[in-house]
C-alpha cells in the first residue's frame, strides 16, 4: 500500500456498489490520508450500508447513482458485471458528463461495451483487482482508453495502488491474459496448499499441523522471493540436491507433466475469459 498523490486529496471519489471489493478499495484509500468526506457511495442493500458505515462514520451514502456521479470527480464502478449495463444505461446524461474519470471494476465488460454505455465520459479505465485486495496484496491490472492522459492514469493508480501493486496493460486481451494470472491465481495456490495438507494428513499430522506445515512453507518461500529479484528456477534448484528428497519429487511431478498441466490451466482460464466478454459483447 503506498501514500496516494497530493492532488487526489483535493478529488471527490464516488463509488456505485459497495460490495467486498469495494469495501477493500474505500479501506484502502482511507488508509492513505484520504477523507472520509471525499468518498460517496451508492449502494442499495442496508446490511453492506451497515457494514461500510463501520470503516468511517464520515462516509456519504447518496439516494441514487445519478447523486453520487454528479457530486464525484472520479466515479468507481463496483457492481456485478450483469448489473452494470443496466446501472449505466439508467444513468442521466448530466451524470455521465460530471466525472471526469470512471473506473470499471467489472469482470469481462470491455473497454468497447464501457464506451457504449458511457458515450459522454472523458476517460475510462478498466481495472482487475484480485482477492489480495482484502489484505492490501492485490496485483491490479489497468487498461485505459484513449481519453485518459497521465494525470488520470495517475489518479486511477492512486486509488488502485491503495489496495496493493498495479500493472498498465494496453488492451481488452491484456486484462483477459492477467485475469487468468492473477485473477484466478489465488485458487491454484490454494488448490497446491489444499493438496499439500492432504498429504501431510495422509503421513499422520492431525488437519491443524499439517495446515501449519503448509502455510508456513508457502509463506517463508514467497518472503525469500520478495527479496531477490532472481529467476524463480534459481531457488528451485537452489533446494534440490540430486539424488535427494526434494529432487524425488520434483522428478515424479515434471515426469507426470506438471508444466503442461499449469501451463495448460492457465490459457484455459484465459480462453474462458475472452469467451465471457465475446459472449457479453454480443448481448450488448
Amino acid at each position: 500500500m503506498t501514500t496516494t498523490d497530493t492532488h487526489l486529496s483535493n478529488k471527490q471519489i464516488g463509488f456505485i456498489g459497495g460490495g467486498n471489493m469495494a469495501s477493500a478499495i474505500i479501506r484502502g484509500v482511507l488508509a492513505t490520508g484520504i477523507a472520509a468526506e471525499n468518498l460517496s457511495i451508492g449502494e442499495p442493500d442496508a446490511s453492506r450500508r451497515s457494514t461500510l458505515a463501520q470503516l468511517s462514520p464520515a462516509l456519504t451514502f447518496k439516494q441514487s447513482n445519478d447523486a453520487v456521479c454528479e457530486s464525484a470527480d472520479i466515479v468507481l464502478l463496483a457492481v456485478k458485471p450483469q448489473l452494470l449495463p443496466e446501472v449505466l444505461s439508467a444513468l442521466s446524461n448530466a451524470a455521465q458528463q460530471h466525472p471526469s474519470l470512471f473506473i470499471s471494476i467489472a469482470a469481462g465488460v470491455s473497454m468497447a461495451r464501457l464506451a457504449h454505455y458511457l458515450p459522454t465520459a472523458k476517460a475510462i479505465v478498466r481495472a482487475m483487482p484480485n482477492l489480495g485486495a482484502a489484505v492490501g496484496r492485490s496485483m491490479t491490472g489497468m487498461a485505459a482508453n484513449a481519453h485518459c492522459g497521465d494525470y488520470e492514469r495517475a489518479d486511477a493508480s492512486a486509488i488502485m495502488s491503495a489496495i496493493g501493486e498495479v500493472m498498465w496493460l494496453h488492451t481488452d486481451r491484456d486484462i483477459d491474459a492477467i485475469t487468468a494470472i492473477a485473477g484466478s491465481g489465488p485458487a491454484y495456490l490454494f488448490l497446491l496448499l489444499e493438496q499439500l495438507q492432504a498429504a501431510a494428513q495422509t503421513l499422520e499430522f492431525d488437519r491443524q499441523a499439517a495446515r501449519q506445515l503448509a502455510l508456513t512453507t508457502a509463506a517463508g518461500a514467497v518472503e525469500l522471493l520478495q527479496n531477490d529479484d532472481g529467476e524463480f528456477s534459481s531457488w528451485r534448484e537452489r533446494v534440490t540436491s540430486p539424488g535427494g528428497t526434494t529432487a524425488a519429487a520434483l522428478d515424479h511431478l515434471l515426469t507426470n507433466g506438471f508444466n503442461t498441466h499449469i501451463q495448460e490451466a492457465v490459457f484455459a482460464a484465459f480462453e474462458r475469459a475472452q469467451q465471457l466478454a465475446e459472449s457479453a459483447d454480443k448481448e450488448s
